[in-house]
């Protein structure tokens, strides 16, 4: 048995004290583990860094002595001590949906981050004592017993369950299929909770309806709402925490945000949580665990997130094709999919994490997963004159991988089921667009017709992006070059990322970049600017070429009657 007693002092610190209670070791020497990533966010975390002491003790309080094997790995030597005792503080400030923080306002602990495990242990029964203010609620998917006392069958099950302790929490419920459904608030918001309990069992019955059952006795949504701009989401096997932000646009501008990324969270109960690829089953905790299935845990996540809404009844037509439109044109304007298939974007995760990295070197799994499961869902539904779906795809992995079987399925396994169900080989699909990096604006046209949708293209109104070629980072104040077209204007002028824009045709830039580019349309432009810190002045003049278009999927203006149909099946509503 292993305990976990967590307490603090000083919560403006933001330090926790944890003691890790070993409590029936025979060994000599234990091997003590933090892993080094967590599930569900696919690259190293290295969560030892965040650790400040470190002591281990017997029962009578004596020091034993360790050493340090790697990053996150103590050899311990107990000298056959049956009760070990190790004691160490851990730095808990950051807040997003997948870390730890402590304040004066609450504890919120996602333990993968900072529970020790004893190598070889991982199956055995664990508790957390947890030594929180009197006031204080606390929310986990774990039973939560009188003292704080939570218990877990195993080290697994303990670390995929995070908490938050507040007394500033607010707590609903809902029912779908027999299920209930938790929603617990922290932060400080205004909110039409019927409304978002009302749209909460439309897409929550709609999941279920999918898959036939679900697969936790409960689920826990756990909400971090921040005042500033946050969208962060992460799974966990009966609950997620979703962390969102300004608090004051959650009802109004970020509601389909916020909707979107629940009902995403949601699917990963299945999806990943529940059956996952064999390389993390069980997970490895102090391994990087690889996988070519990325875009299947992640983009097929991504594109029934929003799918769901609409079918649900939750999103209309035009909210729904402004989520998938937003992934259409992430996929549009990454040169990066000519170069790296879906595949490998999920090995290179691992690699460089889930920042832009080198420009038009990488795909995201998100996106590209999303456009790759439309035109999987659209080209089954084509062969088999919509008698079959990813739907049923997704139904097959759950029954055959899932449920309470804990098998992985292998990549080939998922090539087999979607052929299975297509009634044909796949292999040349996947062999163009999964492992290959083949355009995919043919397939998609043609997919997309079936159920009388088309693709748009119209031109950037902005000049830059348009005429020039590059883009622009929003997130800058200073006019600062994101990305760059290859082969563009501005390539082939000189100009490359990160470069900060400070003038225009002799002229200061006052929130004025665009109006002061469009004057000199057709004749070309001169830009002053800062190139990793040094002073440059670049002329540029447009060609015919056009770049960065605004690419959408819209209904057809006169589908056909059969094309209405495949509509409706695909989408469950009216054309």
């Amino acid at each position: 048995m292993v305990k976990y007693i967590l307490s603090y002092s000083q919560p403006n610190r933001h330090v926790l004290d944890i003691e890790m209670i070993i409590s029936d070791n025979t060994a000599p020497n234990l091997k003590l583990c933090l892993p080094i990533w967590r599930p569900g966010r696919y690259e190293e975390g290295n969560f030892a860094k965040n650790i400040i002491t470190f002591h281990v003790f017997d029962k009578k309080g004596n020091k034993l002595n360790f050493h340090k094997t790697n990053s996150s790995e103590w050899l311990v030597d107990t000298y056959m001590q049956g009760e070990i005792h190790v004691k160490y503080s851990f730095y808990c400030a950051k807040l997003d949906a997948g870390s730890c923080w402590l304040d004066e306002e609450q504890l919120y602990v996602n333990p993968i981050l900072c529970f020790l495990y004893v190598a070889g242990s991982e199956n055995k029964p664990v508790k957390l004592e947890l030594h929180v203010p009197k006031d204080y609620k606390v929310a986990c998917a774990l039973k939560v017993e009188k003292g704080n006392v939570i218990k877990a069958p195993d080290y697994h099950t303990m670390v995929d369950s995070p908490f938050i302790a507040s007394p500033t929490l607010k707590h609903s419920t809902y029912k779908s299929n027999g299920i209930t459904f938790h929603l617990w608030f922290q932060g400080e918001m205004t909110m039409d909770l019927d409304k978002i309990k009302r749209d909460f069992i439309a897409f929550t019955d709609e999941e279920i309806g999918m898959f036939g059952s679900f697969p936790a006795k409960e689920y826990h949504f756990f909400f971090q709402i921040m005042p500033m701009d946050f969208h962060h989401g992460v799974e966990h096997q009966a609950s997620t925490v979703i962390a969102m932000g300004p608090s004051y646009e959650l009802m109004n501008k970020l509601y389909d945000d916020f909707l979107g990324i629940s009902s995403h969270e949601l699917f990963h109960a299945w999806n990943v949580k529940n059956f996952r690829p064999k390389e993390m089953t069980p997970y490895n905790y102090a391994e990087r665990n690889f996988s070519k299935l990325g875009y299947v845990y992640e983009g097929i996540t991504t594109y029934y997130g929003n799918l769901v809404l609409l079918r649900s009844g939750v999103f209309d037509e035009n909210r729904y094709f402004n989520a998938l439109n937003d992934r259409i044109q992430k996929h549009y304007h990454n040169y990066g999919r000519f170069n790296q298939t879906v595949t490998d974007a999920s090995y290179d995760t691992w690699l460089d994490g889930y920042v832009d990295g080198a420009p038009h070197r990488k795909t995201n799994i998100y996106t590209e997963g999303c456009v790759v499961a439309l035109l999987l869902d659209l080209s089954i539904r084509m062969f088999t004159k919509d008698k079959h779906s990813l739907d049923d795809v997704m139904k097959r992995l759950y029954d055959g991988f899932g449920k309470n079987k804990n098998i992985g399925y292998s990549d080939s396994d998922f090539v087999k089921i979607v052929s299975d169900i297509a009634g044909c080989s796949f292999q040349n699909f996947f062999d163009a667009f999964v492992y290959g990096t083949q355009d995919t604006q043919p397939i998609l046209e043609e997919v997309l017709s079936h159920i009388g949708c088309e693709i748009s293209i119209n031109q950037s109104k902005l000049y830059h992006e348009n005429c020039l070629g590059f883009k622009l980072d929003a997130d800058k104040t200073i006019p600062t070059l994101k990305i760059i077209a290859p082969n563009s204007p501005a390539e082939k002028a000189g100009l490359c990322k990160d470069d900060e824009i400070i003038g225009v045709n002799g002229w200061k830039i006052e929130n004025n970049f665009d109006a002061l580019c469009n004057e000199k349309k057709n004749v070309g432009i001169t830009l002053n600017i800062f190139s990793k810190n040094k002073l440059k002045t670049i002329f540029i003049k447009e060609t015919m070429d056009q770049y960065y278009g605004r690419y959408s999927v819209i209904p057809m203006i006169k589908p056909t009657k059969q094309q209405v149909t495949s509509y409706i099946k695909w989408s469950k509503s009216s054309n």
